[in-house]
């Protein structure tokens, strides 16, 4: 058994676990992966305020977007706040933060499969931390040929570097992509938006930067357009969450599941749910006409409202349009 106590550990056995010189059962994490961020200033001396706490919700948050982008499940957030933590100990007023991932990371890796996902899960969580940007994963796929553990890899299987290197280059794209698709940077670059002019902050590189270096490490990001519409269509309705107020609808279309706050009667919420149940119990799909007002971006949904059911109205534009324009 391989315990990982370290972020140079993670890194260095999610190779060689991709590459097949070990399996991810081999593989036991330290649940005391620890990873800090100090902060020096007047500010911060204090007790905690609202940048130290909207930073631990933010990294809570971003965790739960990264594993359900690599589950590719639904699942509600406060299910995955039970299960897959990120703890904070805050010492020093609120001047030093120190991240456990490491429960985070032992749920992650043993919630998904295949012997890829330990490095792809070491490299976003990494930059979830400030411990990489997407620049240094970057750096990490131009420079992988001079990697040391690609080196030894190479010579132990009797294989080329270039042979090494293109089994791990997708993986590293498919990090890159999830850092981009999760916004996985935002908790540092909330952070360091919030430092004042005579600030300094250090990651986990001990290299000490001023405010305005970090602002310019974690650069703001331009505002991104938002839209709004009528999309409605035929729905697949797949699971209802009573739960919450109001319900929240999981549906899809061609494919493609979100989820939908059920802004309508109560009679109707409970047509919809016993017919869902009656489908469900005969082993059908149900699909009925819904009405839906969906605020969107260029990279996806980012609510969507069932207010009505029933035909298409006249101005409603096509779901599966919009679907396929998601970057």
């Amino acid at each position: 058994m391989i315990t990982v106590k370290s972020c140079e550990h993670l890194l260095h056995y999610g190779v060689e676990c991709a590459l097949n010189k070990i399996r991810p059962e081999d593989i036991k994490f330290n649940e005391k992966l620890v990873l800090t961020v100090k902060i020096s200033g007047d500010s911060w001396d204090g007790f905690i305020d609202y940048r130290g706490a909207n930073y631990i919700l933010e990294l809570q948050r971003t965790v739960n977007r990264i594993y359900q982008e690599l589950s590719g499940a639904d699942a509600p957030v406060k299910n995955l706040n039970k299960t897959i933590t990120v703890k904070v100990r805050v010492v020093d007023g609120s001047s030093l933060f120190e991240i456990n991932f490491g429960k985070a990371v032992v749920e992650m890796v043993q919630n998904l499969s295949g012997r890829q996902i330990v490095i792809i899960v070491g490299m976003v969580v990494f930059c979830a931390s400030g411990y990489w940007t997407t620049k240094e994963i970057f750096k990490f796929k131009r420079d992988m040929a001079h990697n040391k553990t690609v080196i030894e890899l190479a010579e132990q299987q009797g294989k080329t570097i270039k042979q090494i290197t293109e089994q791990i280059m997708p993986l590293v794209d498919k990090a890159l992509n999830v850092v981009k698709k999760t916004d996985t940077e935002k908790p540092s670059r909330t952070l360091v938006s919030r430092l004042e002019q005579d600030d300094t902050i250090t990651f986990h590189d001990d290299v000490l930067l001023t405010a305005n270096n970090a602002k310019q490490r974690y650069p703001r990001k331009p505002p991104i357009k938002t839209e709004s519409g009528l999309f409605d269509d035929i729905y697949k309705i797949n699971s209802i969450d009573f739960d919450t107020t109001p319900p929240i609808f999981t549906i899809s279309s061609d494919g493609f599941q979100f989820r939908a706050f059920a802004e309508l009667a109560v009679k109707d919420i409970d047509l919809l749910s016993t017919d869902l149940k009656k489908a469900l119990e005969t082993g059908n799909d149900f699909n009925t006409p819904l009405q839906i007002f969906i605020v969107f971006r260029k990279t996806g949904i980012k609510t969507a409202s069932i207010t009505g059911i029933g035909k298409k109205r006249e101005h409603a534009r096509s779901v599966k349009k919009l679907i396929h324009s998601f970057k």
